[in-house]
């Protein structure tokens, strides 16, 4: 792909719920008001239309936001801009979009502070990353993936956050030791920078830098690798029960694909069967865009819905 067809993304996530509702995310609307950023002129909410609005601080965006939606969209089709702010039960997450060719205008340094300030109206983030977004899961793919580290990251991209709880997890103080980066202390955790802008990655040279930044990161306590799930059949149907009794059952299917309404039925009934009986049925896609096609049929169905993140080989709840 080319680095004009790419985006930079913006992805900051809370590990709890320390960010709720309109007052919660009000700073950071307001910051992005005052940013570089497109005026988003569409509000996306889960099982409702799309509704127009005229900014970040639009009444209907505060609205939304106090109704505790799981997942609320702004977004500007012309610019190609989204925005997503999601409190999920016990995570928030903050995801900005934006096309390569709009972030090739505004410097560098100005992205970074964006950043940056975002870092400290969160408060208490987990993990950040500021990056190309096709560039980086192919590099994942590539380099990252054989030496998976944690949940959010196996490597370094052009901005890295880590909070106090992914220091720890990414091998403590010494994280802060790295020779190929510009490693800066910030109040609520390490920002590591790699390189002087995004799109220096794109380059075999920018590449060959995160790639030698990433090995210079300290080496993690090995620990045993998680066992398998016990697959078990429920009125003919093959699964994983997981602790909280719900039935965890995997479709690999092609990304525009939909379950049919047999298929679903016969999924729904599930519930209350076995011993222990299932409480409750999810449908774990090998696809995000197959997952996000299937979510709101599944989820009228009170059936949840995730896929595998390929970049963190995870599940996620489908948005």
């Amino acid at each position: 792909m080319k680095v004009e067809d790419d985006e930079l993304e913006m992805l900051l996530y809370v590990d709890d719920d320390s960010v709720r509702g309109a007052s919660g995310f009000r700073p950071v609307l307001e910051r992005l008001h005052d940013s570089f950023l497109p005026r988003p002129d569409e509000l996306a909410v889960p099982e409702k239309p799309a509704g127009a609005i005229n900014g970040y601080l639009n009444e209907s965006v505060l609205k939304a936001l106090d109704r505790k939606k799981h997942s609320v969209e702004l977004i500007n089709d012309l610019e190609k801009l989204t925005v997503s702010l999601v409190q999920a039960p016990t995570r928030s997450y903050l995801g900005i979009q934006i096309p390569a060719t709009l972030a090739m205008k505004v410097p560098a340094d100005e992205i970074r502070t964006l950043f940056v300030d975002l870092i400290q109206i969160l408060k208490r983030p987990t993990y950040g990353v500021c990056r190309l977004g096709a560039h980086a899961r192919a590099l994942h793919q590539a380099a990252y993936a054989q030496a998976r580290r944690t949940f959010y990251t196996s490597g370094l991209y052009w901005l890295n956050f880590f909070g106090p709880d992914e220091i720890e997890r990414q091998g403590g103080p010494a994280l802060a030791n790295n020779p190929i980066a510009k490693v800066e202390h910030l109040p609520q955790g390490l920002l590591i920078q790699v390189g002087d802008d995004p799109f220096y990655a794109a380059t075999p040279e920018g590449e060959n830098k995160l790639k030698q930044a990433t090995a210079a990161m300290p080496s993690l306590r090995k620990e045993e690798p998680p066992s398998e799930p016990t697959l078990i059949t429920v009125n003919g149907v093959r699964g994983h029960l997981d602790d909280d009794q719900n039935f965890w059952v995997a479709k690999h299917l092609a990304a525009d694909a939909e379950l049919d309404v047999k298929t679903i039925s016969k999924l729904k009934r599930l519930v209350g069967k076995g011993s222990p009986p299932v409480k409750r049925v999810s449908v774990l896609f090998s696809r995000k865009e197959t997952a996000e096609k299937n979510r709101v049929t599944l989820a009228q169905e009170g059936i949840g819905v995730s896929y595998v993140d390929p970049e963190t080989g995870q599940s996620r709840e489908a948005q």
